[in-house]
């Protein structure tokens, strides 16, 4: 099986559906060159949260939440052309 690199990430992210990962984890385990990306992968995924982790819990800032209510609002009802 011919593993895309979209593919690859999501399945080191643990984000594809169960028939997808069955599929991919049997070429990553075939493929030393393909376990050692996605090892590579999750790593950096891991170092990733660890560094940001925590501003996932901080509060919007304020002056940014003003710049959300100053945007253009989307159209209510689909504009016919």
């Amino acid at each position: 099986m011919l593993v895309d690199q979209d593919a690859l990430i999501a399945y080191a992210e643990g984000e594809l559906p169960i028939e997808q990962t069955i599929m991919v984890a049997a070429t990553v385990a075939g493929d030393p060159r393909l376990g050692a990306q996605v090892t590579r992968m999750r790593q950096m995924t891991d170092a990733l949260r660890a560094t940001y982790e925590s501003v996932l819990d901080e509060p919007i800032p304020a002056h940014l939440l003003a710049l959300l209510e100053e945007a253009p609002k989307p159209p209510t009802e689909p504009v016919s052309g």
